[in-house]
């Protein structure tokens, strides 16, 4: 039986789960009705992580300093965080153009195929070295018990 304090952190864990999922599925609500009326899609992808910036920089930024002692700023991989910082807002502009044109439920599936594309694909892009029966097989059979 888990102790008191480990209860509490296993709820905590779902409650944060439970939200953070259904935070994600309002963003992309929004941004479906917001391109359906007419709005542009990087005007829109501006608001999100504009919005998301602030937030994050007044909640995290503090407490990040606190525990540490460093600023969230610094990366030893300045380079790396803009080229992600850059695809991250080129897969977010494709997926809200895709939104105007297709329902939320498809585009949201479509969106989820990255896991696989980046299995299929890491031990060449990333050079990742892998055992297929143990860490292909597992990705491959999570994936697709996902997709049934």
């Amino acid at each position: 039986m888990p102790s008191g304090s480990r209860c509490t952190g296993l709820w905590l864990g779902i409650v944060c789960l439970v939200l953070g999922q259904w935070t994600l599925s309002l963003l992309d609500t929004a941004g479906k009705t917001l391109a359906l009326a007419g709005y542009h899609v990087v005007m829109i992808a501006w608001m999100r992580y504009t919005t998301n910036t602030a937030v994050m920089a007044v909640t995290l930024v503090p407490l990040y300093r606190h525990r540490t002692g460093k600023s969230i700023l610094q990366s030893a991989h300045v380079y790396l965080q803009i080229v992600r910082a850059m695809l991250m807002l080129v897969s977010t502009l494709a997926f809200f153009s895709v939104l105007k044109i297709v329902p939320l439920a498809e585009g949201t599936a479509m969106n989820f195929c990255a896991p696989l594309i980046v299995l299929g694909t890491s031990p060449w892009l990333l050079r990742e070295k892998t055992s297929f029966p143990r860490a292909r097989w597992g990705g491959w059979c999570s994936i697709n018990y996902r997709i049934a």
